[in-house]
């Protein structure tokens, strides 16, 4: 690279550099917010594949770019194949790297063709971020990158429930997994997750390496609604994933800023915990991970999210329950008696055959999480 910058692979000296550079530089969408992944930086993106890599951009030993990847088998189509996830797209503030980020995706996603043999990329963008929007998707040279927007989606936090609207008679038993439904419920998510785009593939090695080998992570955390035959009907799995990846708060908008207030003055009576703002804090969070609801039937989903939201509130724990719903997405009307605030973001994805376009079907709901990589 021109300008004195050098692209290169991060290694584990890297740590400490990756992490003060990812602690300046935050996401602006409406908010202003980080992720936090102190004190291993690489240890979320080991916990998903071992198939990894973090690339940097240094200017005189300094980093002004940093982007991740992680490959595993997803569905595509119903077929299995290789893909690349996108992440930590960050680049310094400043004219001196303007369209760094851009260059530095070109020459990852050629490394990635050439090295791990995945067949397409995707990453997700804050809807509100421009800087990122434009960098990635946009070019005045005339050569773009060839990623196209799959869909859209929101990150939902709910931080509470409305007393006097419920679902009616519950129609499904909803109980923690034991160790004897391990297989059961791998079957029923990997099943569910054909019918996805870009869901990973929930073989015997993915599971047992989620359930043993995540922090704070194991059979225990999912629950399991099944109908009056007892076939499964759906699942969720609460995870508070702090001791690798936190959010922090730097900004908010006025109307979330209010809300946070409000929910702050409640806590004396709610013993919950407060939510603040600003560098030393993260939000008090858990995520509710590996949503699968057969035929997206959002009564299944409500009665799962009733119990899960009710489970982390006696814990006195956590200030939030979050997790992604798509854009008219039928699940959306489980939450019709939760109060939440919601983030607006995008997939976009590309082939990376030589044709470079975006080739799944985009009728199949997405099986991609956020908080999973």
């Amino acid at each position: 690279m021109s300008d004195g910058l050098v692209f290169r692979r991060a290694v584990a000296d890297d740590n400490d550099a990756i992490l003060a550079f990812m602690r300046d530089e935050g996401m602006q969408a409406g908010m202003s917010f980080r992720f936090e992944r102190a004190p291993d930086f690489f240890a979320l993106h080991n916990a998903h594949s071992p198939d990894n890599a973090t690339w940097l951009v240094t200017r005189e030993g300094r980093i002004v770019s940093i982007t991740s990847v992680v490959v595993r088998p997803a569905y595509i189509d119903g077929s299995i194949g290789a893909v690349a996830y996108l992440a930590d797209l960050r680049q310094a503030s400043g004219r001196g790297v303007s369209g760094l980020w851009r260059k530095v995706a070109i020459a990852v996603l050629d490394e990635i063709r050439l090295h791990y043999g995945a067949t397409l990329a995707y990453c997700s963008i804050l809807r509100d971020n421009r800087i990122a929007s434009s960098s990635i998707l946009e070019s005045r040279l005339g050569k773009r990158l060839g990623f196209g927007r799959l869909r859209g989606y929101r990150t939902v936090s709910v931080v509470g429930m409305l007393p006097w609207r419920r679902w009616g008679r519950r129609r499904y038993e909803i109980r923690r997994a034991l160790s004897s439904d391990s297989e059961e419920l791998r079957e029923f998510v990997d099943a569910q997750s054909r019918d996805l785009q870009l869901s990973p593939v929930f073989d015997s090695q993915t599971w047992q390496r989620r359930i043993t080998g995540w922090p704070e992570f194991g059979i225990e955390n999912f629950l399991i609604a099944r109908d009056s035959r007892g076939h499964i009907a759906g699942c969720v799995a609460p995870w508070d994933s702090s001791a690798i990846n936190r959010i922090v708060i730097d900004a908010l908008p006025q109307r979330v800023e209010l809300l946070r207030k409000a929910l702050n003055a409640a806590s004396v009576f709610t013993r919950r915990p407060t939510i603040s703002v600003g560098a030393s804090s993260h939000l008090p969070d858990l995520a509710l991970t590996h949503i699968r609801v057969r035929d997206r039937d959002p009564e299944v989903f409500a009665e799962l999210l009733t119990v899960a939201f009710r489970d982390m509130i006696r814990t006195r724990r956590y200030a939030t329950l979050t997790f992604c719903l798509y854009d008219e997405d039928p699940l959306w009307r489980a939450l019709r008696n939760m109060i939440s605030t919601t983030v607006p973001m995008d997939l976009y994805c590309m082939s990376l055959g030589e044709n470079a376009k975006p080739i799944l079907n985009d009728e199949l709901w997405p099986g991609f999480e956020s908080y999973l990589v």
